[in-house]
C-alpha cells in the first residue's frame, strides 16, 4: 500500500540527496524512516540490492511536482547531471543554514566550487565584495 500525501511536506533543501529528504520527512511526521523509503523506491533494474528513488512516487508523497523535486535534488534530474561537477560524497552544510530545514541534518551533494557557507563564515562574504568593508 502506498503512503498518502503527507500533511506537511517541507520542501527539499538545494542539492539535498533523496535519502536525507525522505528521512527528514519521516522525522517530521513521526514515521519510521524505512516506511516512506520503501514506498518511494524500487530495486534497481539490474536486479541488485540497491534501491533507487522513483520520482513520481516521491511527488505523490510530497504533493510537489517531479520538476520541482528534481530542481532541488540532482539525483532525480533527467537527463542526469554531469556527476564530475559534484563531490563524490554527500556533506552536511552548516548548522545555521540547516536550521531553516526542519526534520534533522541535511545531506547534500555539493559542487566542487562550494567549500564554505558564505552566509555563516565570518568575513567570507565580505572578502568577495568590492569596495570598503562595512563597519
Amino acid at each position: 500500500m502506498l503512503l498518502r500525501r503527507l500533511p506537511d511536506p517541507v520542501p527539499p533543501a538545494r542539492h539535498e540527496i533523496p535519502v536525507s529528504y525522505i528521512r527528514r520527512l519521516a522525522n517530521l511526521h513521526g514515521l519510521d524512516g524505512s516506511d516512506p523509503w520503501v514506498q518511494v523506491t524500487q530495486r534497481e533494474k539490474s536486479g541488485g540490492m540497491r534501491r533507487v528513488v522513483v520520482p513520481e512516487r516521491l511527488a505523490v508523497l510530497t504533493g510537489r511536482s517531479v520538476h520541482a523535486l528534481a530542481g532541488a535534488m540532482p539525483e532525480l534530474r533527467d537527463p542526469q547531471p554531469g556527476w564530475r561537477m559534484f563531490r563524490h560524497t554527500p556533506q552536511t552544510d552548516c548548522r545555521r543554514c540547516d536550521a531553516q530545514h526542519p526534520g534533522g541534518v541535511v545531506l547534500r551533494l555539493l559542487p566542487h566550487h562550494r567549500y564554505v557557507c558564505l552566509v555563516t563564515v565570518p568575513g567570507s562574504a565580505l572578502r568577495t565584495r568590492t569596495g570598503p568593508r562595512p563597519t
